[in-house]
């Protein structure tokens, strides 16, 4: 429910219902304040999107002008230095709150039923929030990017079947 009703939210019944149901049961306060969690993860997805656009706007993806295009934007353009730093700031942020969200509704044992798909989804968000930091990671093109871009691929193709999965899908 990303922290905007009060109660839990039974997925099994359908929405008016539930939503009636959450309104007669409001949580205690202490209850309530971890769901903002979920609501922060939109929030900064929402953030990464709009300065990743803007961001977009003046790169160059190719390998001899991508370092230079980066150059430009935190040097040249009004207020580029700052998309950026909130762009990267953002993304961090986001990957903190993924893995504590997905902590908190491992804790509240989430992978139970009736809310495994909770837990799948989370932790599928958070593969994808790492491997999205992994090639953003890459993007500037400089010998340090690409180095720690293959020792991330290394790591990864470590783990067996995921592993290789992952090596192919970013390689």
């Amino acid at each position: 429910s990303y922290g905007l009703f009060y109660a839990e939210l039974d997925n099994r019944k359908p929405l008016p219902e539930a939503l009636e149901e959450a309104r007669e049961h409001p949580m205690e306060g202490y209850t309530a304040w971890p769901r903002l969690l979920g609501l922060m993860v939109v929030v900064l997805i929402a953030i990464e999107v709009v300065t990743g656009s803007l961001l977009a706007l003046y790169y160059l993806p190719t390998p001899e002008s991508a370092n230079d295009s980066l150059g430009t934007i935190v040097r040249e353009i009004h207020f580029g230095w700052f998309v950026h730093q909130i762009h990267h700031w953002a993304a961090k942020l986001l990957i903190i709150v993924l893995i504590l969200r997905l902590v908190r509704l491992f804790w509240r044992s989430v992978y139970r039923p009736p809310r495994e798909l909770v837990w799948v989804f989370a932790a599928l968000l958070l593969l994808v929030g790492l491997h999205l930091d992994l090639t953003g990671m890459a993007l500037p093109m400089t010998s340090t990017a690409y180095w720690s871009t293959v020792r991330a691929l290394e790591t990864f193709s470590a783990i067996p079947f995921y592993g290789s999965l992952m090596t192919v899908l970013i390689g």
